[in-house]
């Protein structure tokens, strides 16, 4: 039996996300934003990297959409922002692949 985790994903912020998983390791550096409040953009960047995975996207895809989640969540002034949906964070995860 093997023991570790089978898939990482590592946050750091502006500087973009790395991964490593069965198929493949990557980094992905999303394009500048200005941000206006982080509040729950980690939560936000979670939230769409389980979501991507759950719904069987590659690794690359899931952590953009993360990031699109959390792009959205860092252009609002509420810690939920209020654009967040299934089809806005897709629309912007399509803008930054």
């Amino acid at each position: 039996m093997r023991a570790g985790a089978a898939r990482a994903f590592v946050t750091a912020g502006a500087e973009g996300v790395a991964w490593a998983t069965p198929e493949g390791e990557g980094v992905f550096v999303p394009p500048a934003i200005d941000v206006v409040n982080a509040t729950g953009a980690g939560d936000a960047f979670t939230a769409g990297l389980v979501y991507a995975l759950l719904a069987g996207f590659d690794s690359r895809r899931a952590v953009v959409l993360g990031s699109a989640m959390a792009r959205l969540a860092l252009s609002s002034e509420q810690t939920v922002s209020e654009e967040i949906s299934e089809t806005r964070a897709l629309e912007t995860m399509e803008r930054m692949l």
